[in-house]
């Protein structure tokens, strides 16, 4: 009898992801703390800011990206249950 062989496949993919803060201040106020932080997160890789309550994944906002949206890099990738890549569609593939 022959033994089937299994396989995975990695995609690299695009999703938002929501954040929830409660600030207290006036509305001016509060678009100021939050427009700064945002400038701020940007620049620190990402560390939350102060009022943060939750998160989510917005699943339904997921699309996959092409090896040109990723400087050429692999989107997506096949491997065998060893763990070698079998196809790629990268430039280098």
């Amino acid at each position: 009898m022959e033994q089937s062989e299994s396989y995975y496949i990695d995609e690299k993919v695009t999703i938002w992801r929501r954040t929830y803060y409660s600030i207290d201040g006036t509305e001016e106020e509060t678009k100021s703390t939050l427009i700064e932080s945002v400038e701020g997160r940007k620049r620190s890789g990402g560390e939350l800011l102060n009022g943060f309550v939750n998160s989510e994944i917005l699943y339904e906002t997921e699309e996959g990206m092409t090896p040109e949206e990723n400087d050429g890099q692999p989107t997506m990738e096949v491997f065998n249950s060893k763990g070698e890549t079998i196809w790629s569609n990268g430039k280098n593939s």
